[in-house]
């Protein structure tokens, strides 16, 4: 699912905790409404989460998982 294209960075630094206090807010009642930045953030949280049970080289396989589920259209594309 991709994100509104004024949000994305946003939502990358907050998943990473770096997103300053009133971009927060901002982000938060932005995300309250919209159901695609919504599904934008738990991926990257589940990938976040892959790589800190697996370790960034072992998580690959989950990784692409993943990345198929957020974009589908793209994952057919590359076979």
């Amino acid at each position: 699912m991709n994100p509104c294209r004024r949000y994305e960075e946003s939502i990358i630094l907050y998943s990473h905790q770096e997103l300053g206090r009133k971009k927060v807010i901002t982000l938060q009642k932005h995300l309250s409404q919209c159901e695609r930045c919504r599904g934008y953030l738990d991926g990257l949280n589940h990938v976040l989460q892959v790589i800190e049970k697996h370790g960034a080289f072992n998580c690959n396989a989950q990784v692409t998982g993943v990345r198929r589920h957020l974009y589908p259209r793209n994952s057919a594309l590359q076979g």
